[in-house]
């Protein structure tokens, strides 16, 4: 087993010994001197039930991970590191005082009995969780190299729907400002390049909510408003309105969240074209303070010149 380590080193000597009282706290004893050496405090009721892991054939023993497992009144079976006194995981399937604790020697499944007739069996499932992990670590930076290649080469609808699946905001903020700024707009586009129109007129519908939502963000920002008006304008010009008033979406986002969506971006852009309006306004004040100032330039021009040849006569 790995050595235990307390706050002045590894624990050598007789041993150590666990012990679950009723004031909910675990603690860690050295045989050698009868002194506690760590308190585990996590459950909410009487520990009832304490039990080592096995660690002699498992890969985490060169790391010193010491764990064993608590069983208490609250109906919880809780994971601990020894040496580092924290919880690794609490396991919650019982409805009552978990009565029985035991550990398989070999494969260090758990079985725990409780107080409402069940007995439940956990499986260690650590280097499983931590596999997956990793997949879908490599499968992601997979995924945002491919949406890089897509926007390099100009493949929008690829672009755009894996921008929306990995949820970057701020690629697919840079891919619609590139379009909506294109030097050469595409004739009769109504973003600016007509393959991006395609696009936008064919999203599913949870798509076209996930474009919603990065529209209402942008919308709320005066540098990012521009483009997410003329995106937004792009996709009211591509569908019938009863498909906004009619989106299926999935999950918890439901037809209130919908809701919530389409009315801050109804109120941003009712702010967007008060400030428009008031531009115009002060654009004629403007126009006017000019047009006063060009007719009353001719006949200042002239006294000055008049001024200029008394001077120089005298």
């Amino acid at each position: 087993m790995p050595a235990l380590q307390g706050e002045d080193g590894p624990i050598t000597g007789k041993g150590v010994v666990l012990t679950g009282s009723g004031d909910k706290s675990i603690k860690l004893w050295n045989l050698a001197d009868y002194t506690c050496i760590r308190t585990f405090e996590g459950h909410s009721n009487s520990v009832l039930k304490v039990a080592w892991l096995n660690m002699t054939s498992r890969p985490e023993q060169s790391k010193g991970l010491v764990q064993f497992a608590s069983a208490g009144g609250d109906g919880l079976v809780k994971i601990w590191n020894a040496n580092s006194g924290e919880a690794e995981c609490t396991l919650d399937n019982h409805e009552d005082r978990v009565w029985a604790l035991a550990v398989h020697p070999d494969t260090n499944a758990v079985v725990s009995g409780s107080g409402d007739s069940t007995v439940t069996f956990w499986k260690d499932t650590t280097s499983q969780t931590q596999a997956a992990a990793s997949q879908a670590a490599l499968k992601l930076i997979e995924q945002e190299q491919e949406l890089e290649n897509h926007m390099h080469a100009g493949s929008y609808r690829e672009a755009i729907t894996l921008a929306l699946q990995l949820n970057h905001p701020g690629r697919l903020l840079s891919l619609f400002t590139s379009v909506v700024t294109t030097s050469k707009p595409e004739q009769g586009s109504l973003c600016g390049i007509k393959a991006v129109d395609q696009v936008l007129a064919t999203l599913s519908d949870d798509q076209i909510y996930l474009l919603l939502l990065r529209l209402r963000d942008w919308n709320t920002n005066a540098r990012s408003a521009p483009v997410a008006q003329r995106i937004l304008r792009t996709l009211i010009k591509s569908y019938p309105a009863s498909k906004f008033s009619n989106l299926q979406v999935k999950g918890s986002r439901g037809e209130k969240s919908l809701k919530d969506v389409l009315h801050g971006l109804r109120v941003y852009t009712e702010r967007h074209y008060k400030r428009m309006e008031e531009l115009v306004d002060e654009s004629y004040l403007v126009e006017y303070t000019l047009q006063e100032m060009d007719s009353l330039a001719p006949t200042l021009q002239g006294d000055v010149s008049l001024n200029a040849d008394t001077i120089m006569i005298s």
